[in-house]
């Protein structure tokens, strides 16, 4: 633990260390000697996850390995997670990417600091790692290592690759070129242009790259557009499960085409701001969601129509309650509402669907209640246990396994 404290290293504890970081602050002397100190460690302490992180000095960067060093270390076999945010030579990335044989997730961040990198995101090693599964890269400067052709060979040539975020300065389409993707592996790809001039279609484009069938199970989405729209129904649905989407008023009509033709979609999230979206009510009755979330939109329509196979619904609430309509649903067996300002109703309301929604199977209210009155947490816990008093024989009793009221602890108020 003497090297840990001596190289700036954060552990958790010093039997198991589950977790290191190295960092390297301006107020900071000590280096490490190489990469393969930091590396040693984590093999001694059998790490899970790893992280080189300069934040606090952007012109750090961990000193090289030499000839010395590649051919005394091992491999780490405990890595499953390994994150740099830091400057760090191309040659030590492809060993450290080599020297965890079970690396499920790397994450690589890069700053203008670092523009004058070398180093290649999407290297061979990183291509044919046999474990890697997700992939998040942040990159402020142009960088020509991720232009479509590099993303496209990539994806092309990994078949494990299953989560891929990028975070990057994405190509206009004006300058787009097709390079062709037959990946089946991915099931999630998030885009996000970083540029202050970013343009909302650039975040997704990639999705018009793919020719054929793609093996995407997630999609998150705020802008649709003919091209996009015309891509994800020809390439995207046939695993799609779970769709989020930012909807603005001009793209309800793709959106509504994405949910008639989508027949696997088990959970969907939807969110606008307050404008009418009741032209989506008919495409939405026809779907076989199971899970629902919203903002603040379509909450009284959707309690309304008593979807036949929507079992989950998650909501925003402000002032308006809902509460004739979450009295009449029959068909939600899950409520999670979020509340922004609870008050008496929402005690009141909480108490109200326990009696007499008898299809519920969890009820949980979602706010931030900061060392609330005493007379509130003992008026709740009188309700609450007048509940379980009452419904001694009911079998459809709700434990507090499934109930939540802010941070309330309702274990503790269970009755013994």
């Amino acid at each position: 633990m003497e090297l840990v404290k001596r190289y700036n290293l954060q552990c958790r504890n010093e039997n198991f260390c589950k977790s290191i970081k190295y960092t390297q602050s301006k107020e900071c002397s000590s280096m490490i000697d190489s990469i393969s100190q930091i590396i040693q460690l984590a093999n001694e302490y059998q790490a899970e996850y790893l992280t080189f992180d300069d934040r606090f000095n952007r012109q750090s960067i961990v000193k090289p390995m030499n000839e010395k060093d590649y051919l005394s270390i091992t491999p780490i076999n405990s890595l499953i997670e390994l994150t740099i945010n830091n400057r760090i030579h191309e040659t030590d990335y492809n060993v450290l990417i080599k020297l965890c044989p079970q690396l499920v997730k790397l994450e690589i961040l890069l700053y203008n600091d670092n523009s004058n990198t070398n180093l290649v995101v999407l290297s061979e090693p990183v291509t044919e790692h046999k474990s890697l599964e997700e992939l998040v890269v942040f990159i402020e400067f142009e960088y020509p290592g991720m232009e479509h052709k590099e993303l496209a060979q990539y994806l092309n040539r990994n078949h494990v690759m299953k989560h891929l975020t990028l975070q990057i300065r994405v190509t206009y389409l004006d300058e787009f070129v097709m390079f062709p993707i037959t990946n089946t592996s991915l099931k999630s790809l998030q885009s996000y242009d970083i540029r202050s001039d970013n343009i909302e279609r650039n975040n997704f484009k990639y999705l018009q790259l793919w020719t054929s069938p793609s093996g995407f199970n997630y999609l998150n989405l705020s802008y649709l557009d003919s091209d996009v729209n015309e891509s994800i129904i020809a390439y995207h649905l046939s695993n799609l499960t779970h769709l989020a989407y930012s909807i603005s008023y001009q793209d309800i009509g793709y959106f509504c085409k994405i949910l008639d033709k989508c027949k696997t979609l088990e959970k969907l999230d939807i969110y606008g701001n307050d404008i009418d979206y009741t032209k989506i009510l008919p495409s939405l009755l026809k779907s076989k969601v199971i899970e629902l979330s919203t903002n603040v939109i379509l909450i009284k329509e959707i309690l309304e129509i008593q979807h036949p196979t929507v079992k989950t619904f998650r909501f925003f609430l402000s002032k308006e309650s809902y509460e004739t309509e979450l009295l009449n649903n029959t068909t939600i067996e899950n409520l999670n509402i979020s509340w922004v300002e609870p008050n008496f109703a929402t005690n009141s309301l909480f108490f109200k669907l326990l009696k007499n929604n008898s299809h519920l199977k969890s009820l949980k209210f979602t706010f931030s209640l900061n060392n609330p009155e005493i007379t509130v947490v003992n008026n709740f816990k009188r309700n609450l246990m007048k509940y379980y008093q009452d419904n001694k024989q009911n079998p459809k009793v709700i434990y507090p396994s499934n109930l939540q009221y802010g941070n309330f602890d309702l274990w503790s108020m269970y009755p013994k």
